[in-house]
């Protein structure tokens, strides 16, 4: 009787550990929103203003975070730029641009497996160096549906000293 009631025991917590374990480690999925690209003041005369937004999985990730700016953008310079980029081109009076959660790029980013977007501006006048997000000029944020509240935009301002996101993702859920 007693090792029934043991067994029924360690069957229950085994149970209860299994649904907490479901519930802790849902696996990244990657989900549309409208990124919002946007000039502030310092860039009201600029004039060739380019952002590029990349789609990442984590094939592409060290190649496009790593990679020196100036280097990536020698690459686009000589059509050698990524493929499946999103490219935004400001001049004139262009201030804001989106890329909209329906544009057809997204179902190219979702099939390849992309949980990050980089955004990789030109700006006239700023260089930078260093990988990752040390140069100013490039912004990595990820696009697991689980670090962004439900249907907020992804903003991004560019200005004379590079790129910041006002709108912030929830963090990592461990």
């Amino acid at each position: 009787m007693i090792f029934r009631t043991q067994w029924v025991w360690v069957v229950g917590l085994m149970l209860a550990m299994a649904a907490l374990t479901q519930g802790c480690g849902s696996k990244p999925e990657m989900a549309e929103r409208n990124v919002v690209v946007s000039l502030d003041d310092t860039l009201a005369r600029a004039t060739a203003v380019e952002v590029n937004l990349i789609g990442a999985n984590d094939t592409d990730f060290p190649r496009v975070a790593n990679r020196a700016v100036d280097d990536y953008w020698r690459d686009v310079a000589s059509g050698k730029g990524p493929p499946d980029r999103f490219v935004m081109k400001f001049s004139g009076s262009d201030r804001s641009k989106t890329l909209s959660r329906s544009d057809p790029i997204w179902q190219t980013w979702k099939g390849k497996g992309a949980l990050r977007l980089v955004a990789i501006a030109f700006i006239p006048g700023l260089s930078g160096s260093g990988a990752g997000e040390s140069d100013p000029r490039r912004i990595i944020l990820p696009l697991d549906k689980n670090r962004w509240k439900e249907l907020v935009d992804i903003r991004i301002i560019v200005s004379q000293s590079g790129l910041t996101c006002p709108t912030q993702p929830e963090p990592e859920k461990k």
